[in-house]
């Protein structure tokens, strides 16, 4: 059985991805304990309204 090392740069790169996906998963924990879905769904929803808007103007 021949076993394959990864080379550095190939780990960094996994380290800095679960990183990543540890901090994405934080924040949210963080914003949905906080009550901030109503006022990002209502940013959202602004953002939306504001972008359609500006896409609908000739």
């Amino acid at each position: 059985m021949t076993h394959m090392s990864l080379s550095k740069a190939q780990r960094s790169r996994g380290v800095a991805t679960v990183e990543y996906c540890i901090v994405c998963v934080l924040v949210m924990v963080g914003l949905f304990a906080s009550g901030a879905p109503t006022e990002l769904a209502d940013a959202f929803k602004a953002l939306f309204h504001a972008l359609t808007f500006s896409v609908s103007l000739p």
